[in-house]
């Protein structure tokens, strides 16, 4: 089909024949003509100001006027019709030369003119516009490296493509972006005030480019960051879908991997693909590209200068960022995690694409919160089953829960726990504030949304909880048991993983750990929490200052948390009273009574367990004052011991384990229990 672009090219094709033919055989003593003065073709065009078509539209874009557009279509139109090559050749004779290059084209247009050549010379200087914009580059030749006047003028493949009416990507570009066409894609499950704020900063960006020329103007860089999965790059792809624009997008992750002059190349070149083609450009996952230990800063803010991009950079910590960088990024947009009603959005949207017609999308968001890449991931897994339409509960759980594996990376160890309440020997008064725990954790989503306390109560919204007693007394088991019976998965805190002795470095664990567990998903464990939120100290030292800003910072996650979180201590005293108004529920773990021991002692003797005799639990109880944790440890050292010696558990090797295991814990043991 001959387009308008390309009637135009053809057109100029034959006039640059003309004029290339007509300079290289000049007639002595006879004025030159006319039409060597310049591009008729384009002046007629460049006159009717027809920006329909690509020449004009760069034109406007660039701010080229027609010489600096008569050099980018001399550069191209022979890369378009080789034969072009043998009229250059005729015209730079005796100099072998047959290709575009600044001195055919100088030689050209000083065949009227002779002073004209040292006129435009400048033209090809690294800081005019078609090679500060990289619309035309010079390749030297190896026969002369410095004399850019005899390199090769190379007009880019997607300058090229544009020219012709075509919009190719880069051939650099490709392994590290793509280009996503307006096609329609599901509507993002993130709030309509986020798709705002980002369409707000487009027409901002778009209504600046109006008031400044192109020289003076800046790329307007925007910052876009939330929790992985909460929707960040969708609603720019949404967004670009609904106002009709290409979207260029580079996967940061994939950009990091080349070396630091290539990563400066690839900026340059995607902000002006994007400049050329008035599209966005997205770079995904910015964080660590583009890191303060990272030395590509600079080559994003030499490109933001060059080009007037709108370039969204998609990041989990805006912080993260080069300092330097965020000094010239005035447009942050936070995403926040799906509630409820986008979940059911979301894993309706993934299970209905998927062809999965078995879950119920409301009960799916409502037992499992994941965010949107962690359902998606997990939708692909349930379509993965041989019989999709009976996908039952233990099908869609495995689904869910094998998306937190890699959520806590080092800071706590995620554990799945099979105890239930039949298993805790406790007394009455504790069961029922456990059982009290479990009740208010369901009816969380009923309390702020149905009955309307979401509207008096913004912060605390979590439960937090406080076991507080001796060590073995059975607090960490009774938060596997909260864990076992509200179906979360265990994540137990690394405390010296999250304790960095490097400044700033444990709020920032801190700040990650909260980030990363799932509310609805995760019971965050603190065991031995005093280690982490002890009491605030008079500062004397600098370090005291650091240790403080940690637990403030502490004070101020947990609050804003709305999952489940135990802490477990048997030093009440040592934590910091600032957490006390934090606490939902204090519950308090005395030791074990002789029943409750004696309770203990028999629950932790296996039925396979071979007894050469009846054992007497209520000796037991009696003899050994020890809590629940011991009672475990002197069983299975009771169990080593018939081991050793060939029997069944039986009364002695019970009581020498129960005195070895008193002796152990620091209290006084009588000399004779051995005879």
């Amino acid at each position: 089909m001959f387009t308008p672009e390309l009637d135009f090219l053809a057109r100029y094709t034959r006039e640059l024949r003309t004029r290339l033919v007509l300079s290289s055989e000049p007639t002595e003593g006879e004025e030159p003509p006319e039409e060597l003065d310049a591009a008729s073709v384009l002046q007629a065009t460049f006159a009717a100001g027809d920006d329909t078509l690509p020449i004009i539209e760069l034109a406007e874009r660039f701010r080229l006027d027609e010489v600096e557009l008569d050099i980018l279509l001399f550069a191209a139109v022979p890369r378009l019709d080789p034969t072009l090559s043998v009229a250059i050749a005729m015209l730079c004779a005796p100099f072998p030369i047959d290709s575009p290059c600044p001195f055919a084209w100088l030689r050209m247009i000083s065949a009227r003119d002779p002073q004209r050549a040292w006129v435009e010379q400048y033209r090809f200087n690294s800081d005019q516009s078609l090679r500060r914009y990289g619309l035309i580059e010079l390749l030297p030749k190896s026969d002369r490296p410095f004399e850019h006047q005899y390199s090769d003028l190379v007009v880019p493949g997607d300058v090229l493509g544009l020219l012709r009416g075509d919009q190719p990507l880069d051939e650099r570009l490709v392994g590290v972006a793509r280009r996503l066409d307006p096609e329609p894609i599901p509507a993002p499950a993130v709030p309509p005030s986020v798709i705002h704020e980002l369409q707000k900063i487009i027409n901002g960006h778009d209504e600046s480019l109006k008031n400044v020329v192109i020289a003076e103007s800046r790329a307007t860089l925007a910052v876009v960051h939330g929790g992985r999965g909460g929707g960040k790059s969708s609603a720019i792809r949404a967004l670009t879908q609904r106002l009709g624009i290409n979207l260029l997008e580079i996967d940061g992750d994939l950009l990091d991997t080349r070396a630091p002059d290539h990563i400066e190349h690839t900026l340059s070149l995607a902000f002006r693909h994007v400049a050329l083609h008035h599209e966005l450009l997205l770079i995904d996952g910015a964080d660590r590209v583009f890191s303060a230990s990272r030395p590509n800063a600079a080559a994003l803010r030499a490109a933001a200068r060059k080009f007037p991009a709108m370039v969204f950079l998609t990041v989990r910590d805006p912080d993260a960022l080069d300092t330097r960088l965020l000094d010239q990024i005035p447009c942050r947009v936070k995403v926040p995690l799906p509630d409820f009603a986008n979940g059911v959005q979301i894993w309706d949207q993934a299970l209905g694409m998927l062809g999965i017609h078995g879950v119920n999308p409301t009960e799916a968001a409502e037992r499992y919160p994941l965010d949107g890449r962690q359902i998606a991931n997990a939708a692909r897994l349930l379509s993965l089953q041989e019989d999709r339409e009976n996908i039952d509960e233990t099908n869609l759980r495995n689904a869910a829960l094998a998306q937190l594996g890699e959520n806590l990376k080092g800071l706590g160890a995620v554990e799945e726990s099979a105890l239930g309440f039949e298993h805790l020997i406790l007394t009455d008064e504790i069961k029922d504030q456990l059982k009290e725990i479990v009740s208010a954790f369901k009816n969380r989503r009923a309390l702020y949304e149905d009955w309307g306390f979401g509207f008096r109560i913004h912060r605390g919204r979590g439960l937090i909880c406080l076991f507080d007693g001796e060590p073995g007394t059975g607090k960490t088991m009774c938060a596997e048991v909260l864990a076992n019976e509200l179906g979360l998965v265990l994540a137990r805190v690394n405390t010296s993983e999250v304790i960095d002795k490097y400044i700033g470095e444990t709020e920032k664990k801190l700040s990650q750990l909260f980030e990363r567990a799932h509310p609805g998903l995760n019971l965050l464990l603190f065991d031995e929490a005093e280690a982490l939120f002890a009491k605030r100290t008079k500062v004397e030292r600098s370090s005291d200052r650091y240790a403080n800003s940690a637990i403030t910072v502490l004070l101020q996650l947990v609050e804003h948390y709305q999952g489940l979180v135990v802490l477990t201590t048997n030093l009440k005293s040592g934590i910091d009273p600032a957490f006390e108004r934090r606490f939902s529920f204090r519950i308090g773990f005395p030791a074990p009574e002789k029943v409750e021991r004696a309770a203990i002692w028999r629950g932790f003797i296996p039925d396979a367990a071979p007894c050469d005799e009846e054992l007497d639990f209520d000796l037991l109880a009696q003899e050994f004052e020890l809590a629940g944790g011991s009672i475990k440890s002197a069983v299975t050292r009771a169990a080593y011991l018939a081991l050793r010696n060939g029997t069944g558990l039986n009364m002695e090797v019970m009581l020498e384990a129960g005195y070895r295991e008193l002796a152990s814990t620091g209290k006084l043991v009588r000399q004779d229990w051995e005879e």
